[in-house]
């Protein structure tokens, strides 16, 4: 290091290469410093498990143009609104720079803050960014669906008479009887003689 200025804007050291040192630094570690800027599109309110897409740009050091950057780090973190953290998430820009959130399916209804802030391994120039997340309970559809069905039953009566023979017409079939019976012993009888 040949020169260090902490005190100019932005800081800065100037270094040089130790001709007895033969040790090749990682490419990050001389890359010029990024700042990020994150945008993320949420509506005046939100659901339970819905997406939201946001987009991490940045913007090298001495330059004015800011461009979509793969692979930055993305710092989320749930807030309650006196500031107390609920939950924290880490997540990464994909090759267009962009990432999404799920809304945790086990908030409450209510409103809560949310701090976005990214960066990468070549620049530690951080600027969060926070939001008001307005969460609505979720809406449960109920669909009624009435079945008519037409049931046929086939009933079979059985109807029992019954038959009640008074004592003076039993007397009558067993005098019928008991006349059939002679008859028979008495054609029997003169078969049998005649023979």
């Amino acid at each position: 290091m040949v020169a260090w200025n902490p005190s100019a804007s932005p800081p800065y050291a100037k270094l040089i290469r130790n001709p007895y040192f033969h040790l090749v630094p990682p490419s990050n570690a001389l890359a010029l410093p990024t700042m990020y800027s994150v945008s993320l599109s949420i509506p005046s309110t939100v659901s339970l498990g819905q997406t939201l897409t946001g987009t991490v740009m940045g913007t090298p050091a001495g330059s004015t143009t800011a461009i979509p950057t793969p692979n930055a780090v993305v710092n989320i973190e749930l807030l309650y609104p006196n500031g107390s953290i609920i939950s924290r998430y880490q997540l990464m820009t994909n090759s267009s720079g962009q990432f999404t959130f799920t809304v945790p399916s086990s908030l409450s209804p209510g409103s809560y803050l949310l701090s976005v802030s990214a960066y990468s391994n070549t620049s530690i120039l951080i600027n969060p960014v926070t939001y008001t997340l307005v969460v609505l309970p979720s809406i449960t559809t109920t669909t009624s669906t009435t079945t008519s069905t037409t049931t046929t039953t086939s009933t079979t009566t059985t109807t029992s008479v019954s038959t009640v023979v008074s004592s003076a017409s039993n007397i009558g079939y067993i005098a019928v009887i008991v006349v059939l019976i002679i008859i028979i012993i008495a054609l029997a009888v003169l078969l049998f003689r005649r023979r």
